[in-house]
């Protein structure tokens, strides 16, 4: 999971960030082998040399997180429906999906490797909110949901951004308390629902996690971790939903007219936050279809959203390089946002290929 900026997962990838991060392995080896040995996960390591263990005992809790996360969204999932109003439960087409392993790659549990909040009030750094929406969207779970007309909430009125409401249940329900030193190792869980205003999509789930204290000389912690989710959702809001997001996809196929070799550029497109990239990107895209209509050798032949990343396929004209075509979205960025260097997005050139005629 190289594309995530906070959350790193794999049993290896987490023990080896440990070693390389820890300013001294004994501590953090010695609070993986005494969670495994209180959970007495499968596969945990008795005795012995904790730093020489650290690897099966990091898998042990693992498990052991994933069972944990799973539990509590569980019990917390009853009291969900059971808070539904009466014309939602009722309502046949109510459907729950589980997803006991958003971190990807058939597991939940990842690495927090800098747990932080930006204030002491306890807002979820921009890095963990990026990193939750992407969770979000690798399993397809909405990362905007309607909070009704005349609202506030979320950094644009109308709509509340997923990813950093989790977040906030995640990182606020401690605030300050994330600094503090580690103690007797033990799983923490924290539930969190987020509905929209209709109450016919409703996000919940559970985050369990421990500590795992780094030493002098690095971050104060590192947190073992795991989110387990469920999708409460109507066939109304399933219907609805479907017919919103085709304005964020449009695709034609590569062809190449003419007798020269032309680029074919594939852009990634970050914006600041889900709710940005829910009013922004079809805006985008309109810019660049309407630049593409009065430019000759311009043409779109992909985009869509993926949580805050747009993906966009353009085709150059003739003699045209690449970060020409950088270039272009960057200026037509410029147009939708009005000149608003706050909600400037980060454009990555994630493929070039030269496509002969």
């Amino acid at each position: 999971m190289g594309w995530f900026k906070s959350a790193l997962q794999g049993i290896g990838s987490g023990v080896n960030w440990i070693k390389q991060n820890t300013g001294t392995i004994t501590q953090a080896a010695e609070v993986i082998a005494k969670l495994a040995a209180a959970t007495k996960a499968d596969g945990f390591v008795d005795g012995g040399d904790p730093a020489s263990s650290i690897f099966p005992n990091f898998a042990a809790n693992a498990t052991a997180l994933e069972a944990a996360a799973q539990a509590k969204a569980e019990e917390h999932l009853a009291e969900v429906i059971a808070s539904l109003p009466k014309h939602i439960a009722n309502d046949s087409t109510l459907k729950t999906v589980s997803d006991g392993a958003l971190g990807g790659s058939g597991s939940s549990a990842f690495l927090w490797t800098y747990p932080s909040v930006d204030d002491n009030i306890g807002h979820p750094s921009k890095q963990a909110v990026q990193d939750l929406g992407k969770m979000l969207a690798q399993r397809s779970f909405p990362t905007t949901l309607s909070t009704g007309s005349g609202t506030t909430l979320g950094p644009l009125g109308g709509w509340f951004d997923v990813a950093r409401g989790i977040g906030g249940a995640i990182f606020g329900a401690l605030g300050a308390d994330v600094s503090d030193d580690v103690g007797t190792p033990s799983i923490q869980t924290k539930p969190f629902a987020i509905a929209n205003h209709t109450g016919d999509c409703v996000i919940s789930g559970a985050h369990a996690f421990y500590r795992i204290p780094l030493g002098e000389g690095a971050p104060n912690q590192t947190w073992h971790a795991a989110i387990a989710m469920h999708m409460t959702t109507t066939g109304t809001y399933r219907q609805a939903e479907s017919e919103r997001t085709k304005v964020f996809s449009f695709t034609q196929p590569v062809h190449t007219s003419g007798s020269n070799p032309q680029w074919l550029v594939t852009m990634n497109v970050r914006w600041e936050d889900a709710v940005s990239a829910q009013i922004f990107s079809p805006a985008l895209l309109s810019q660049i279809q309407s630049q593409v209509n009065v430019n000759a050798g311009w043409v779109l032949h992909h985009t869509s959203l993926d949580g805050m990343d747009q993906q966009i396929k353009l085709e150059c004209p003739v003699d045209f390089i690449p970060n020409q075509a950088s270039m272009l979205v960057r200026g037509l960025i410029k147009t939708v946002l009005g000149g608003n260097p706050v909600l400037t997005p980060d454009i990555t050139i994630t493929n070039s290929s030269l496509v002969l005629p």
